[in-house]
């Protein structure tokens, strides 16, 4: 009695290899990291950080980016001129026709009913359904790539890639007027809110920095980091995702620790996974 039997044990292990490893982690349900590296996309566990990554899809055009859906089940893929909805396995579920856009950088929105993207052959950034219908056009801030919905879905942080210093908020309900939240001595880009919507952390050329919603400083030069590649709070602000050397890193705020999550991964950008 109070001893498990072998088959239980064996039973435990296929359910948690077969529900996708739900270990718990500082208290939270545990991420997967999902990359791409130029010739195909890629997921990994974070809590079984001594897997193999396990191949989504292999890719024979360029890759414009992509996001994952709030269910963690499907990847939204900006993919030469098109934008396809895979399942995590791989399969294509759906391709979405956006006429003569080509989609860059798809952010999907928290009620997961539209999404964000920059239209590359416009230079606008474009708010659609998931039909392909155009919902709202932003023409204030030309050639600004990447995007960031607030938890709320009611405004968009907007920063880019062209060396650009400022970090714009723009809300849902006025995209004609912008507003600044931080101006930085040198160029900043992919930058992301906290999930309670308090902190947003960025790349600032080479280093990863942070500033609270309306740009009280946080932190600078955190670690450094791969220029223009992408960086993520984890759920619980306790660590943070980016990019130094090609691989993926975790830097961990408890012990101040940084851990190499993937080897020659060679990764271009990543999402994480809810």
């Amino acid at each position: 009695r109070g001893v498990m039997k072998k088959p239980a044990i064996i039973l435990l292990m296929l359910i948690l290899l077969f529900t996708g490893c739900n270990i718990h982690v500082d208290g939270t349900e545990s991420k997967a990291i999902i990359y791409y590296d130029s010739t195909l996309i890629a997921l990994v566990y974070l809590n079984l950080k001594d897997l193999n990554p396990q191949v989504i899809r292999y890719t024979s055009g360029a890759v414009n980016g992509f996001d994952v859906f709030n269910d963690g089940k499907r990847l939204l893929v900006a993919e030469s001129n098109l934008l396809n909805i895979y399942s995590i396995s791989g399969q294509l579920i759906k391709t979405i026709n956006l006429g003569t856009d080509v989609p860059y950088w798809p952010k999907i929105a928290p009620d997961g009913n539209k999404f964000i993207y920059y239209d590359n052959s416009s230079t606008y950034l474009k708010i659609a359904d998931f039909n392909g219908n155009i919902l709202k056009t932003i023409t204030v801030l030309p050639t600004f790539k990447r995007t960031c919905w607030s938890p709320g879905g009611d405004h968009l942080l907007i920063s880019n890639d062209g060396g650009n210093t400022t970090l714009y908020k723009i809300y849902i309900s006025d995209l004609n007027t912008t507003h600044t939240i931080i101006t930085s001595g040198t160029a900043l880009d992919f930058a992301v809110y906290s999930s309670d919507g308090q902190k947003i952390i960025y790349n600032d050329s080479t280093d990863i920095n942070s500033v609270t919603y309306n740009g009280d400083v946080i932190f600078t030069t955190l670690v450094s980091a791969d220029i223009t590649k992408p960086v993520y709070y984890n759920k619980t602000c306790t660590k943070v995702y980016y990019i130094a050397g090609g691989d993926i890193m975790e830097y961990n705020f408890k012990n101040s620790t940084v851990y190499q999550v993937t080897t020659g991964a060679n990764a271009n950008f990543f999402c994480l996974v809810p």
